[in-house]
């Protein structure tokens, strides 16, 4: 668990030297406008942070580079990009089948925080409504910046973990739980009433089918939310749920850290400050009801339904949390 605290550390340092350099935290998808969509908007927060990780080097040779990432798996596929996996995680080091396609990459044990919110990181193209996620990570487009985290830096999280699965894994952490159609749980799906995912799943493995080709942590470099993202909706090392016959990169989602820590997750909060919370943290709120109307992207401002874990998640809650 120390080594782990060790490298989301050197995330969060990260984090704070590209805000010195640019003023802005690094961006999900289009790097600075370099490339055209749709490769280079699959790129996450990970290539924007290599140059702050001594490996400019590996970055360079990303930037050069005019090839769809999926067609270049070596390219992304360096010794270097082995950094971005956890030391307890078995995968670490081996190249694991990258989604739905036949090449293979370095996985990711770290993912970033979407807030309290199900919209997923890449909804449409349209970065007007991109903007409504209430977390660290804006989704495709949107940069943030300090003074966006109104809720404080040490009141909000950057990063915390997920277990790398593989295909066709059903260990709770690695799959994403897919509901047979969009509306299936107690008249309504699991995104608009997230508690109901914690029925997907018995001890430690789902109880149905699997998102085949969404399987955690697959490709270090990708902004999609199977690969890149988490949410402070559910306590650390629940189920994630996502939508059958639909893709966890645009539809709404329910995706939960995990770790292969006992009882909880690291996570590195914005302030730069690394720690470890507990499967147990307060995941309700009274008096507060779900926020998201997954498919109008409406998002309700103010206190999260979900919490401590959720309001850590916000940037701009307004939700007093002492920790």
């Amino acid at each position: 668990r120390m080594a782990c605290g060790n490298t989301i550390k050197q995330l969060a340092v990260a984090l704070h030297t590209h805000h010195d350099t640019y003023q802005t935290f690094p961006v999900g998808g289009g790097l600075e406008g370099k490339h055209a969509a749709p490769f280079w908007s699959a790129h996450n927060t990970f290539i924007r942070l290599l140059p702050f990780m001594e490996q400019s080097a590996f970055y360079d040779e990303i930037m050069a580079s005019t090839a769809n990432p999926w067609h270049v798996p070596e390219l992304y596929s360096a010794n270097s990009a082995m950094m971005f996996a956890c030391p307890s995680e078995p995968l670490r080091g081996q190249r694991v089948l990258a989604r739905v396609s036949t090449n293979t990459t370095y996985p990711s044990s770290y993912v970033v925080s979407l807030g309290d919110t199900t919209l997923g990181s890449r909804f449409d193209n349209d970065a007007t409504k991109m903007m409504n996620r209430r977390g660290f990570y804006g989704g495709r487009y949107v940069v943030r910046t300090m003074s966006d985290l109104l809720d404080g830096t040490s009141n909000t999280i950057a990063y915390s973990e997920t277990i790398v699965g593989e295909q066709g894994d059903k260990r709770v952490g690695a799959g994403i739980s897919a509901t047979e159609t969009e509306k299936v749980v107690n008249g309504v799906s699991v995104v608009e009433n997230p508690r109901d995912c914690l029925s997907r799943a018995t001890g430690k493995e789902y109880n149905g089918a699997i998102i085949a080709n969404e399987i955690r942590g697959q490709m270090w470099f990708i902004a999609g939310s199977s690969q890149h993202c988490f949410e402070t909706i559910l306590p650390p090392n629940s189920p994630s749920c996502g939508v059958n016959g639909g893709s966890s990169w645009d539809r709404p989602t329910v995706l939960s850290a995990a770790s292969n820590h006992t009882g909880g997750v690291m996570v590195a909060l914005c302030d730069g400050s690394v720690r470890f919370f507990a499967n147990t943290i307060s995941t309700t709120s009274s008096g507060v009801t779900d926020l998201t109307d997954p498919y109008s992207r409406a998002v309700v401002p103010g206190e999260s339904p979900y919490g401590v874990w959720g309001a850590l998640g916000t940037i701009d809650g307004g939700d007093a949390v002492n920790l």
